[in-house]
């Protein structure tokens, strides 16, 4: 019985203790006996499962490990250290599911495929598919809990080595197939990759010759059903969805042990995806009438307490909307409603999957102008925004999660306005739901909440500066799993212990801010701005918010004493997104189409004027003012309208004043949280006796990789006029600032100086990147006569005290070119703008080589000569101002050439 099978255990577990107390400390055989002991105290874990076993079992093996010297030759014993720690570490992940458990599990099952690998004449054909399959498991768990694609990657790797070391007869394949298919489909999820979705067919297709009937792996055998649906929606073909229809129907569901219901589970989920998928096409009310049976059977079979909650009841509710659209039945429309509802509140669900069934909501609510029910709603599932990009992810990973809700905040403020709330109100959401990257940073790095915090409460200011600056730290690379083995046994892991503190140090900041919110006068710390602090901030000039929605547009307006709404009645959602989308191909100009480019630029200029400038101006009383001295103004464009041009808008003509040059200067900033960020410090380039200015110049530029290895390299264009711009400011700057220049400088040479300077100046060449905006960057010298990278990532890590200017002459370096994260601003400008300048001027597309020395030039010789009125922000801008200008009354009929220019910034 159970009671004498643990007797039996701890006597033979006793006799191994005694073995070992009269056992030398230098018998080579203490570390193999040490290894045994620890495997039969796991082993009466099995049958005891108690927590305290486990805990001695791994102590005890870690202990043997750590006796064991670096040099010891492979052999049992080793295997025997390894094979016990990845399974006792697996298990004491499955009891805590804490990520610190995981990583330690992962090291050790990788670390004896990597062991088991070293070609030994007692060790033939060790590499054991089990072996790789425990670790690309575990990879798939840390992609589930933190969304890192790097993991999700790294487990269909593994799952892909072991299936290809299989035999064709090996009793696993089929199952082995279904698992890589479903990791496949995960990857499909995320990247929308064509051959991932074909291989996931293929996979399917090689589960079911060999192994029909797959009972016990239903999760992934059932997963590749759904890739042969998604093949279906690319290819249009109907045979394939009644094929996987089909072959759900005939999977033995009673076969499956009914103490399993998440496994019985499965099956409904695929048929209910399936059916869904067949009744867009037919509309066939059977099929739909199906799907939903199937679906309330996956919610009834699911805990309350269980993650997967929400995600069921989306299924569920989006089936149920789908009826009520087709029968207009009141009990379907609350039906939904409550469905969405229950979703919303699952607490215990991933926050992406809460926020979705807020949105099915709150679309619903809006169909029926139930605009007070959905305004609290909306308004909550924005405040979680933050969580979707976890501060403890790589940058490519927190832009890949945000660009899901890419238009949500934009989409929603029309929605709160319908209900009631006034501008300040929606102007909040905007600031909290834009941004959410760079605004993690600028929280952390706020100087003006963190002074008083300092005043106030020194030791939880002391507490917060040591967080913020370990959040800051960049992550390490996954070194050689070796390394990770050894590094692990001496208990100094650095690619652990970097992952460890980033997740102990956010955990840590969460609990500091609300302790922090809880203590008088801090209840808005790091919260979105009051009204009073958004007016403050316009105290320099009036900040514009520009909204373009097919619902209605706005254009929300914060001066020194208010804030309103306006409802510009030309600018329209589909001419915005015409024209909008024509700028990337404009700018893009060969000499043939030069010159109907930009006539087709002016055009688009003459409506940005007319549909949205003009009307914020008159609003404003704006237009009737001209002249050397013109009032100052931020704008924000966002959605469809976050790139642009709001400082070009105007008709062509030599001596118009029907333009926003005439009549205003223009900033752009992509929130105010930014604009804030940006004044944290007085600019003092002119009044320091120690200020310097740093001028970078890359005439020449090595070759650039393309992505797709079969091309060859690409060798930018040299910058002739990079040289003659650097001598022009420097001749400006003589005498009054410390000038140096640096030409053909690496990534790492140019971030151990920036902290020394003040103001830095790039003639260089820029790249933004589309795909992951986090690495567009500047392109500079590894010293080697290879390219090395600036990029916005290693920038935006920086924290420079002294920063004050930087003005980056190079093309597209305020651009960015991701549709997906218009509204997160993640360009090489925002960049430094994070790294602290409170200045950067910048360009918006590909810019010519001789204008921008001619631009670069003048604001110097204006700076520096102390017109403008002193040296504060406005003499910065000022001198900007009147450089663009006058490319531009030169270049009056090359929109191109001279709207590009921009100044972001305080």
């Amino acid at each position: 019985d159970h009671k004498r099978t643990i007797e039996n255990i701890e006597s033979d577990i006793e006799n191994t203790r005694n073995l070992l107390k009269e056992m030398p400390q230098h018998n080579i055989e203490r570390e193999s006996l040490m290894s045994i002991l620890g495997m039969k105290i796991f082993g009466k874990y099995k049958v005891s499962g108690a927590k305290g076993d486990l805990d001695e079992a791994i102590q005890i093996v870690l202990e043997a490990g750590n006796s064991m010297r670096c040099d010891h030759p492979w052999d049992s014993d080793r295997e025997v250290w390894l094979q016990t720690l990845a399974i006792s570490t697996r298990e004491k992940y499955f009891k805590s599911k804490t990520v610190e458990d995981l990583e330690q599990a992962l090291v050790y099952a990788k670390g004896l495929v990597d062991r088991t690998d070293i070609d030994h004449e007692d060790l033939p054909q060790r590499r054991d598919t089990l072996l790789l399959m425990r670790p690309s498991s575990h990879y798939k768990t840390r992609f589930e809990l933190l969304g890192g694609l790097d993991d999700l990657d790294r487990s269909i790797e593994l799952c892909g080595q072991a299936l290809s070391s299989m035999t064709a007869s090996h009793r696993g394949q089929a199952v082995f197939s279904a698992f890589l298919g479903s990791l496949l489909i995960s990857r499909y999820d995320q990247r929308g990759n064509k051959e991932d979705l074909d291989t996931a067919v293929e996979m399917v297709q090689m589960a079911s010759q060999l192994e029909p009937q797959v009972v016990d792996h239903l999760p992934e055998c059932l997963s590749l059903l759904l890739a042969i649906r998604r093949e279906y929606k690319k290819s249009n073909n109907q045979k394939k969805l009644l094929d996987a229809i089909q072959a759900c129907k005939t999977v033995p569901v009673d076969a499956v042990d009914k103490n399993r219901p998440l496994r019985r589970s499965g099956i409904s989920v695929f048929m209910s995806v399936l059916l869904s998928e067949s009744y867009n096409e037919s509309q066939n009310m059977q099929d739909l009438e199906d799907c939903i049976k199937y679906s309330e059977e996956v919610v009834a079979q699911t805990p309350r307490n269980n993650p997967r909650r929400a995600a069921n009841l989306l299924m569920l509710g989006t089936a149920i909307h789908k009826r009520y659209s087709a029968t207009q039945s009141n009990h379907d429309l609350y039906y939904a409603l409550s469905t969405f509802y229950e979703a919303w509140h699952c607490r215990l669900s991933p926050v992406e999957e809460r926020i979705r069934a807020a949105s099915l909501l709150c679309e619903i609510l809006a169909e029926k102008h139930m605009w007070q029910e959905l305004s609290p709603v909306l308004q909550s599932a924005i405040m979680l925004l933050p969580n979707v990009s976890k501060r403890s992810l790589r940058r490519k990973d927190q832009e890949h999660h945000l660009a899901k809700f890419r238009d949500l905040v934009v989409n929603t403020i029309p929605f709160l306005l319908k209900a009631g709330e006034d501008a300040a109100c929606c102007l909040r959401i905007l600031e909290f739901g834009r941004g959410v990257i760079m605004g993690m940073v600028m929280d952390y790095r706020s100087e003006t909440a963190i002074s008083k915090l300092k005043e106030a409460h020194p030791d939880l200011f002391t507490k917060f500066k040591r967080l913020c600056k370990e959040i800051d730290q960049p992550l390490s690379t996954e070194p050689p799993m070796a390394e990770m083995l050894d590094q692990l046994r001496d208990r100094r892991s650095t690619h652990l212990q970097d992952h460890r503190d980033r997740e102990n140090s956010v955990r840590s900041m969460e609990e500091l801010v609300a302790d922090i919110r809880d203590l008088p006068g801090f209840e808005g710390f790091q919260l979105p701005p009051r009204s009073d602090e958004l007016m403050a901030m316009a105290s320099e000039g009036p900040i514009i918010t520009f909204l373009c929605t097919r619902c209605r547009s706005d254009a929300i307006i914060v001066t020194a004493t208010s804030i309103k709404s306006l409802r510009p009645p030309q600018l329209i959602y589909e001419d915005a997104e015409s024209w909008m989308s024509k700028i990337s191909t404009l700018v893009r100009s060969k000499r043939s189409n030069y010159g109907e480019n930009n006539s087709q630029m002016e055009q688009l200029l003459s409506w940005l004027w007319d549909s949205a400038v003009v009307p914020v101006l008159n609003e404003l009383q704006l237009l009737r003012i001209s002249g050397d001295k013109l009032p100052r103004v931020w704008w924000i464009g966002t959605g469809v309208l976050a790139r642009a041009p709001f400082h070009a808008a105007g008709r062509r003509s030599r001596r118009s004043t029907e333009n926003t040059y005439s009549h205003i200067i223009s900033f752009y900033i992509p929130t105010i949280k930014a604009l804030s960020y940006a004044r944290r410090r007085k600019l003092q380039l002119l009044s320091r006796p120690d200020s310097s200015l740093l001028v970078v110049t890359m005439p020449t530029t090595p070759p650039q990789r393309s992505r797709d290895t079969t091309r060859p390299p690409r060798t930018p264009g040299p910058l002739k006029s990079a040289l003659e711009e650097a001598s022009a400011i420097m001749r400006a700057a003589a005498g009054k600032t410390s000038v140096v220049q640096f030409n053909h400088p690496s990534a790492e040479s140019i971030m151990r100086k920036l902290s020394g300077f003040q103001a830095v100046h790039f003639a260089c060449h820029a790249v933004s990147d589309s795909t992951s905006p986090s690495q567009s960057c500047l392109l500079l010298n590894s010293g080697t006569g290879m390219l090395d990278t600036l990029t916005v990532e290693r920038l935006s890590a920086a924290n420079i005290e002294n920063a004050q200017i930087a003005y980056l002459s190079a093309c597209s370096t305020a651009e960015n070119s991701s549709r997906l994260l218009a509204d997160e601003s993640i360009h090489i400008a925002c960049a430094f703008q994070l790294a602290g300048f409170s200045h950067v001027l910048a360009t918006q597309w590909v810019s010519n080589d001789i204008a921008c020395r001619e631009v670069a030039e003048e604001p110097y010789k204006q700076l520096f000569k102390g017109s403008g009125g002193g040296g504060d922000h406005g003499h910065v801008s000022l001198s900007f101002h009147l450089a663009v200008n006058k490319l531009r009354v030169k270049s009056w009929k090359e929109p191109i050439k001279w709207a590009c220019y921009i100044h972001t910034g305080a």
